[in-house]
């Protein structure tokens, strides 16, 4: 699109588009990813990763194109890939001793989060906020419920992948696992507020 030094482009949507040619002021710009006016952060991710909203792209942070258990928000906020089932992001889980005062292993659940996200706080639930994307860590010894306490601890990351660009790792352990007397669960939930 070429358009004269005195003309306006007016664009009738507040979004993100892939531009293929653009002249502005008689200098063309390069092709590429275009934001016009207010999107979020999960937006130009879901429109990155090609989620357009068409059938099986579905863009929406509750929707799931490609049926691997895991919405659009959960893998904007873990580094997963919307369209590929085998790519949850980065999510793992591990029996090791933590930083804590014990030298007993313990349940350590480690998380791929957006870079920049602030230290996890709270109990029983330790949660951060990010990207407009608030991500919780959940405990239970029973699965009756998962009200049991979790601290973050140090990064484990031996033995999992890089975490990728934009993201970065931090873990959790569900206290009061030290030596695995009984079973324990972890989980890490995403939500918009």
């Amino acid at each position: 699109m070429s358009l004269p030094n005195s003309a306006a482009l007016l664009l009738t949507h507040a979004g993100i588009d892939r531009i293929g040619s653009i002249v502005i002021n008689g200098v063309s710009q390069p092709d590429g990813i275009y934001d016009f006016g207010t999107s979020t952060p999960f937006q130009t991710w879901a429109f990155t990763k090609g989620l357009d909203g068409a059938s099986a792209n579905e863009n929406g942070p509750g929707d799931d194109p490609d049926d691997d258990g895991l919405d659009n928000l959960g893998e904007f906020a873990f580094n997963g890939h919307p369209l590929n089932g085998a790519d949850k992001g980065g999510i793992f889980h591990k029996i090791a001793d933590s930083n804590d005062a014990g030298t007993e292993a313990e349940l350590i659940l480690t998380i791929a989060v957006r870079a920049g996200t602030p230290a996890y706080s709270g109990s029983p639930s330790p949660s951060a906020s990010v990207d407009g994307v608030t991500c919780r860590i959940q405990g239970s010894t029973d699965l009756s419920g998962f009200g049991a306490w979790v601290s973050p601890v140090d990064p484990a990351t031996t033995g999992v992948p890089p975490a990728g660009t934009g993201y970065e790792y931090r873990s959790f352990r569900l206290d009061g696992s030290n030596g695995l007397s009984t079973n324990g669960f972890l989980r890490a939930i995403a939500e918009m507020p």
